[in-house]
């Protein structure tokens, strides 16, 4: 906000979703207070997306914006209740701005039909109690994947349900995503749909709690051979360079993603008995 305003320009709105979708990170109380502060000083209104607002684990406490001027939130019933393709959500926004949303809404051809209102009615009166049970079926998963993501370096999600991982720098999206579906049987959605290129964002929301260790394995086995593709790739680069093949001098020595890399395929190897080569043939 400072940047743009020294550059001229006039930032209006600011959206904060938290729970995180594609990250799974959860704004603490602290740096929300601090973020309205910031909003409010430059004059911009905060809108707040809190779909995942009930997909929180390890006690970790969702927050949410002060409803008050300056700030919009959002909710919806498709993750909060599980009631996707429903089409039910709902905005809090301050009184004296309700003509202009009323504006907004008369340009919307289509409504939420009589059945999904009383789904969501219904989804009220059961209470968030009865989806925060829901939510603590996913631990398992969210376990699993973890134990296939760590050794990657991956930031162990907060909230939502999603895994946002990063990729060896020799990789594109496009190709491990293939990998992933005609390999293993696992869909992935590209970084770059979120505005961060070279990763990917897996979702452990649909597996069920029966299937987890079963997934978990395919994905450890998944990102092992994405490790080694990168490895394969880099070292080829490496061998592609006239100093580091040493044709002009002596071997380069590795970056220190790929060292990264080779310990942790090292590790991963070890304690699970199998040492196959880390570079395919």
């Amino acid at each position: 906000l400072e940047g743009a305003k020294e550059a001229g320009k006039t930032i209006k709105m600011v959206v904060l979703t938290s729970p995180s979708n594609p990250s799974g990170a959860v704004i603490s109380k602290q740096q929300l207070k601090q973020l309205q502060q910031i909003c409010k000083s430059h004059g911009c209104w905060l809108v707040s997306d809190e779909t995942y607002e009930y997909f929180t684990f390890g006690g970790v406490v969702h927050n949410s914006p002060t409803a008050a001027d300056g700030v919009v939130n959002i909710y919806s019933f498709s993750k909060s209740y599980g009631m996707a393709g429903w089409r039910v959500g709902y905005v809090v926004y301050p009184h004296h701005i309700s003509s202009v949303m009323l504006k907004a809404q008369d340009t919307i051809p289509t409504m939420p039909t009589i059945l999904s209102q009383r789904l969501a009615l219904a989804s009220l009166e059961a209470g968030a109690d009865w989806v925060r049970k829901k939510v603590e079926s996913l631990e398992l998963a969210r376990n699993a994947f973890w134990d296939a993501f760590e050794p990657l370096g991956t930031v162990y999600p907060k909230g939502a349900y999603y895994y946002f991982l990063k990729l060896p720098s020799m990789l594109s999206e496009t190709g491990v995503i293939r990998l992933l579906a005609e390999k293993h049987q696992i869909l992935a959605a590209p970084g770059s749909a979120f505005g961060t290129k070279g990763h990917l964002r897996i979702s452990y929301g649909p597996v069920n709690p029966e299937a987890a260790e079963e997934v978990g394995v395919r994905l450890t086995k998944a990102m092992a051979d994405v490790v080694r593709l990168g490895l394969k790739l880099s070292f080829e680069e490496q061998m592609g360079n006239p100093i580091s093949a040493g044709t002009l001098g002596p071997w380069g020595p590795l970056l220190e993603s790929d060292t990264q890399l080779i310990e942790r395929e090292t590790r991963r190897q070890e304690k699970s008995g199998d040492n196959p080569a880390l570079v395919d043939d």
